[in-house]
């Protein structure tokens, strides 16, 4: 009984990395934001799967470091309550 639980344990597993390996990973790599990285990276001759963080160039990252755009107070929808 516990050899059959364990090949049901491999079984799931195994599909559960398939299924990150093969679905979930190149579906991120599809997003408008990883795709616009992977452009930058292979326009800069940097291959993705051996870079070193340390040895990049800052300019890479620019995007990931500039503040997020928020809207003004003065654009927001205001509450129920008419309270700023």
């Amino acid at each position: 009984m516990t050899r059959r639980r364990g090949y049901r344990k491999l079984f799931v597993f195994s599909a559960v990395l398939a299924v990150i390996w093969l679905i979930a990973l190149p579906w991120l790599t599809a997003l408008p934001h990883t795709r616009r990285y992977l452009e930058r990276l292979d326009a800069e001759g940097i291959d993705p799967a051996a870079m070193y963080y340390t040895e990049l160039p800052p300019h890479l990252f620019a995007d990931a470091l500039q503040p997020k755009q928020h809207p003004s107070p003065d654009t927001r929808k205001s509450n129920a309550t008419g309270l700023p």
